[in-house]
């Protein structure tokens, strides 16, 4: 299954589709730019044992890009 980074997790659609990405099998990073106010994704993850981890992701900052591995599919939400 494909590692998933996903920015903008904290409600929502982008959160919706971080969900359905991790319930078919996909470990998803949940990027958010507060890790410590993302207790809804985490929660959720833990309730349902699912494969997501909550990061500091910040695709505005260039050091950040430079780590996240080529192969990964990026699924980024602009302007929040």
């Amino acid at each position: 299954m494909a590692s998933i980074p996903i920015t903008g997790v904290n409600q929502g659609m982008v959160l919706s589709a971080a969900l359905a990405f991790s319930r078919r099998g996909h470990a998803v990073a949940a990027g958010v730019r507060k890790p410590n106010a993302a207790s809804d994704p985490a929660g959720i993850a833990d309730r349902e044992g699912l494969n997501i981890t909550i990061v500091a992701m910040d695709v505005g900052d260039e050091a950040w890009l430079a780590r996240v591995e080529p192969d990964f599919e990026l699924v980024a939400r602009a302007g929040s």
